[in-house]
């Protein structure tokens, strides 16, 4: 090849860069936030131009007049579909950069993931799978053939031939097919910088993509009633970086981060499906769902006795067995959960994927917590009315006055503007409640002006009913407290 190479070309010769990245990329970081009424992530990599091994140099898209060169650098791979909003992509000193349109990029991938595949007649042979992989979507819903289903395909032909490659061509055909697998759901990132081959380079990208609530009606009934944590999954794809990998999730206004985990996989996981209804019966399923739930209600109860004892909020460790001075190995993640972040992080990350785990609850000092307190105090009085039978001061009018105006308190307490669609799935529920619990009040004033001589035996259900929505409302406020997935309620998605 003579000349200016085309982009294709480009990415051919360059290839070897997406096998490895130990020497050239150097650390990644990315922050999440949640904003109005979407999910806002940034990222920043800090890389150099690219060395591979036995002396393998980058190739350039041209040379500028001064010495300089142009490159384009695989730093990251984004998400074929959907579309991102507001995406941006910047240089260290906030220039804005240029991107590739989609069916270029596409084109570039699929040139660069059959030129790091081993040469020979194999490549030859599985070279439409390898191209369809990195340029069709990852799904469609007219038929049409897939990304996935092309993959799907090559995986069968590699597994089925692996046992008749030498080593070192099998060994090969693993990376290509690690990265095919990324290339499934995503698209490489290109960034085209200018610079000398011995400088260090800054890119900066963020794009915002909806809150998508839970797929499971119960789990966004328990997550409704604050007796569940939520989960947030944030897919961290990756081309092998080698270096650092820092995560730091900021929780919504009225959110606490209450556990976090950061998996590695070899490959992106299987799309989550809803699980097979199990064979046994309804019934059966219920009792089983009602003794794990009393099991961790008690187990709830219990660690907030002790954290109240011991002066240590709930999902905190004592400080004296927290310990964050010691570095971990190599290859093995960190994560610190603070009410107001997590943060995560990974040195050496050898994996080509990577999965965050975010579990968030309702602040416990916000509007559970006062809404407990309100609704407790309508319980009472109602039951003081039902027990005395009758108006207590003997004043009718005072009494229908005192039980019209509490319902006021409530829906000072419980409305909340401009909340993030995160904070409202999780205290939805809840507010539902406090309505109730606010027409409590007006209905024993409608039963003691219309329905005098009934106003008590309806004051003693309306008295039931409010002292179970303070029973709701308790375990709303003491569910979930611990730090471990498995006590939050949180399975699936």
């Amino acid at each position: 090849m003579s000349g200016q190479p085309t982009l294709a070309e480009l990415a051919e010769a360059n290839a070897f860069a997406l096998h490895d990245t130990e020497h050239w990329l150097h650390r990644r970081v990315e922050r999440v936030d949640y904003v109005e009424r979407a999910i806002h992530r940034r990222f920043s990599v800090d890389f150099s131009i690219p060395s591979g091994a036995q002396g393998q140099k980058f190739r350039p898209y041209r040379r500028l007049l001064d010495g300089r060169h142009v490159y384009y650098v695989p730093i990251a791979v984004l998400a074929k579909w959907p579309p991102l909003m507001a995406f941006t992509l910047r240089d260290q000193y906030g220039n804005a950069m240029p991107l590739l349109s989609s069916a270029k990029n596409r084109e570039v991938d699929a040139a660069a993931l059959i030129a790091a595949a081993p040469p020979g007649s194999l490549r030859t042979e599985l070279e439409p799978m390898l191209t369809n992989v990195a340029s069709l979507p990852a799904e469609t819903h007219q038929g049409a053939p897939t990304a996935r289903y092309s993959f799907r395909m090559l995986s069968d032909r590699l597994l089925a031939t692996f046992r008749t490659l030498p080593a070192a061509e099998r060994q090969g055909w693993e990376r290509v097919l690690t990265l095919a697998s990324v290339l499934v759901e995503n698209s490489v990132l290109w960034a085209r910088v200018t610079g000398w081959p011995w400088d260090r380079f800054i890119v900066k990208w963020a794009f915002d993509y909806p809150y998508e609530p839970s797929p499971i009606l119960l789990r966004r009934v328990l997550v409704s009633l604050s007796w569940s944590a939520s989960r947030f999954v944030i897919p961290v794809p990756s081309l092998g970086e080698r270096g650092s990998l820092h995560l730091d999730v900021r929780p919504p206004d009225g959110l606490d981060a209450v556990h976090a985990e950061l998996n590695l996989y070899p490959e992106p996981p299987a799309p989550w499906r809803r699980p097979a209804r199990p064979d046994s019966s309804l019934l059966d399923q219920a009792m089983e769902s009602a003794v794990a739930f009393a099991t961790r209600l008690t187990d709830a109860i219990k660690a907030r006795a002790r954290a109240a004892f011991a002066s240590v909020r709930p999902g905190e460790a004592p400080e004296e067995t927290a310990s964050y001075s010691v570095e971990p190995p190599v290859g093995e993640t960190f994560v610190r959960v603070e009410p107001d972040r997590a943060y995560l992080y990974v040195s050496g990350l050898k994996r080509q994927y990577a999965l965050a785990f975010i579990y968030m609850a309702p602040a416990r000092d916000g509007l559970i917590r006062t809404g407990l307190i309100v609704a407790s105090g309508i319980a009472i009085l109602i039951t003081a009315l039902a027990a005395a039978g009758s108006p207590v001061s003997g004043d009718k009018s005072a009494t229908v006055t005192t039980l019209v105006l509490v319902p006021g308190v409530l829906g000072f307490i419980a409305a909340r503007a401009g909340e993030h669609p995160a904070t409202k799935s999780h205290l939805q529920g809840v507010r539902i409640l406090l309505l109730f619990s606010g027409a409590l009040p007006v209905s024993a004033a409608i039963a003691l002006v219309g329905f005098a001589a009934a106003a008590r035996t309806i004051w003693i259900v309306l008295s039931v009913l409010a002292w179970t929505i303070v029973a709701v409302l308790a375990i709303s406020w003491i569910l979930p407290v611990k730090n471990a997935p498995e006590e939050l309620g949180v399975g699936g998605q």
